[in-house]
């Protein structure tokens, strides 16, 4: 019995070589194109084995190849496809094995090949041993080494690197990752660049995106163009317009920023609207909410809630600023406690440290050791106080002082 099998596997082979040496040969054993074939059958259902296919139309059933494929711009394969170099063919329906190679217009179902896929359309799980590149991806895609990409709906996985395309699911990559538009998820190895995000994305280095939406965690920094979510950077983070949450190891710049934003070293904005935490420093043209900082925070106006743990510096301040050092501004309104001293030009509101300098006027209540206002409306509550509007004697005066 062994002898008999041995014997036919030996004919089919005899076959299958005398039939590869021309494109156009067969032996098959069928009825209306149902059987088994044996060379490049152009039509055939059952199974077929060939050396090399070529200029073939259909097959149904089950298609060994040996040898890398010729041209098959017409070949719609329905079942199990397995080429031991390669495959080929416009249409795949069903399991394409290759052991370098597979290469088509459409792909469905599940395609395997040891070194590359090459494909316009892939629906369905496809791995690739280095390479793979497809146009239109709906499903899982998993590539050893790099990917090639236009549009992906659904999962894709790259050993080294990702290029081009959008993608609309899950993306992962060793390395780093360059595409367009992401809806979904994207984790980046070392660093990743993309257009338009909505989801998340995670990446060991750095990345760098136009408009996101969602959350970006980053190892080192991350740069985007408007972000709206959440934004944590092992060092910086930059946005051009920033709402949302926004954590950094040294700093957070924006030009724009309504939220939180936390910088272990500073936060600047030309304008924030929020709360604005940084270990050194805080600063912003314009600031609308808390500002929170160990050294200093500073600004053009500050309208709100600043804490300083050496000074605050602004233009224009409302509210209450607390500083354990100076507090400096041209206008400093509403209640303002110093360590060392507040300087102005104009002090409106309850000023407490001690020494208190109002340039040209100070209106409310100074309380300090040294008080000093060219022009008093209010009370001074010290151990000197001076008036400038006031008459002699009462320019300067022990205790208190007072002019309506």
């Amino acid at each position: 019995m062994k002898g008999k099998y041995i014997y036919l596997i030996c004919i089919c082979f005899v076959l299958i070589v005398l039939c590869g040496q021309t494109y156009a040969g067969s032996a098959d054993l069928t009825i209306n194109n149902y059987g088994i074939g044996f060379g490049n059958s152009k039509k055939l259902n059952g199974i077929r084995i060939n050396l090399k296919d070529h200029h073939v139309r259909e097959v149904n059933g089950f298609n060994l190849t040996l040898w890398a494929p010729g041209k098959n711009k017409r070949l719609t394969m329905n079942g199990v496809a397995i080429g031991v170099y390669g495959q080929s063919a416009n249409i795949f329906r069903g399991i394409s094995i290759g052991g370098i190679s597979i290469g088509g217009g459409n792909i469905n179902g599940i395609a395997l090949s040891g070194i590359e896929i090459d494909a316009d359309d892939i629906n369905g799980i496809a791995f690739g041993g280095i390479g793979l590149s497809a146009r239109n991806i709906r499903g899982i895609v998993i590539s050893g080494v790099g990917m090639s990409l236009s549009y992906v709906d659904g999962i894709a996985i790259s050993g080294v690197g990702m290029g081009e395309g959008d993608i609309d699911g899950l993306a992962v990559c060793g390395l780093g990752m360059g595409i367009g538009k992401l809806r979904g998820v994207a984790i980046g190895g070392l660093g990743m660049g993309t257009g338009d995000v909505e989801g998340i994305t995670i990446s060991g280095l750095g990345s760098g995106h136009n408009n996101f939406t969602g959350v970006c965690l980053s190892g080192l920094g991350m740069g985007t163009d408007d972000f709206t979510g959440i934004g944590i950077a092992g060092l910086g983070f930059g946005s051009t317009n920033f709402k949302g949450l926004g954590m950094a190891g040294l700093g957070i710049g924006a030009n724009n920023i309504s939220g939180v934003v936390i910088g272990g070293i500073g936060a600047g904005a030309e304008h924030i609207n929020g709360i604005a935490i940084g270990g050194l420093a805080v600063g912003a043209k314009n600031m609308n909410g808390l500002a929170i900082s160990i050294g200093v925070v500073g600004g053009q106006n500050i309208d709100g809630v600043s804490i300083a743990g050496l000074g605050i510096g602004a233009k224009e301040q409302k509210w209450l600023s607390l500083a354990g050092g100076f507090i400096v501004g041209s206008k400093i309104d509403g209640v303002s406690i110093a360590g060392l001293g507040i300087k102005g030009y104009d002090l409106n509101g309850i000023k407490i440290a001690p020494y208190c300098h109002a340039k040209d006027q100070m209106i409310g209540v100074s309380i300090s050791i040294i008080n000093i206002a060219e022009n008093l409306k209010g009370l001074q509550i010290g151990l000197l106080n001076f008036a400038g509007n006031n008459k002699a004697p009462f320019k300067l005066t022990p205790l208190f002082n007072y002019h309506k």
